[in-house]
């Protein structure tokens, strides 16, 4: 995670992404997925979930399921 808080134009918009697991697979695995195969994936449902804005992570927190919505609660913030 980021040592420095990060500088946000709160002038503008952005796009704003939530990271939760990456996995590796062979790209001939990747040519053959299908609808309903399941990727297994190396995390857990409480783990962290990382929020990236404009490419870059803003915070961190936990998925949380908010009136059968997912959201993030966020834990830690990295914007100044």
């Amino acid at each position: 995670m980021p040592q420095d808080n990060i500088q946000i134009d709160t002038n503008t918009c952005c796009r704003v992404c939530v990271e939760f697991c990456r996995t590796t697979m062979p790209a001939e695995q990747v040519d053959q997925l299908k609808a309903g195969q399941i990727v297994p994936l190396e995390a857990f449902a409480d783990d962290y979930v990382e929020l990236w804005a404009d490419g870059r992570p803003v915070a961190r927190g936990r998925l949380v399921v908010v009136e059968g919505k997912i959201a993030v609660r966020v834990q830690e913030s990295f914007v100044a």
